[in-house]
């Protein structure tokens, strides 16, 4: 299941909690800023999961201060040219 979520580049919530707070069914949710228009979230859900993704774009990614640590870690190892990045438990479990 996995691989097909992944696939379809709908592989689930993308949001950060910044500051604590509560929040209520029927509270409004209202976009404050977009720190980064430049990377809208479907470029780079496709970068995150592209194997022969451009390590200068990989380097790019992983200077983007609001995507998480497990992200900018994951571009930072991406932008070695010489990277393979093993999928299998992630993707299949194993």
């Amino acid at each position: 299941m996995a691989a097909r979520f992944q696939k379809s580049g709908r592989t689930g919530w993308y949001y950060r909690v910044l500051r604590e707070g509560l929040v209520r069914a029927g509270d409004p949710v209202i976009l404050m800023e977009r720190p980064q228009p430049g990377w809208p979230l479907s470029i780079v859900i496709a970068a995150r999961f592209d194997p022969r993704l451009d390590p200068a774009l990989a380097r790019r990614l992983s200077q983007i201060a609001e995507l998480s640590l497990s992200w900018r870690s994951g571009f930072a190892r991406k932008s070695d040219p010489d990277y393979v990045e093993d999928t299998s438990l992630r993707l299949a479990g194993r």
